[in-house]
């Protein structure tokens, strides 16, 4: 079984952009319970003292949905790339 790459690739930054997009939301909504949860995932680390002031952009959200969906492609196309060199083999 093969991948096709590109498909492969597009789909899952689609994806990634939709979770980043509604991660963004959330974090808009409920800025002290994200940095909450945040601290939680990072094993209790103090994430309240880096997010003081922090607010949610336009700019901001574009900029990282792009980096987002930009490093997923290329993270998905390089995999689908390995993966199907080593079915080849």
């Amino acid at each position: 079984m093969q991948l096709n790459g590109q498909k492969f690739a597009w789909e899952s930054a689609a994806t990634t952009g939709v979770v980043y997009s509604i991660c963004t939301i959330f974090v808009a909504l409920f800025p002290a319970f994200s940095t909450k949860l945040m601290g939680w995932l990072f094993h209790l680390l103090n994430f309240e003292i880096l997010g003081r002031g922090l607010n949610v952009t336009f700019g901001g959200f574009i900029a990282g949905l792009g980096q987002t969906v930009l490093y997923t492609y290329i993270g998905a196309w390089l995999f689908s790339w390995l993966f199907n060199r080593a079915v080849k083999s």
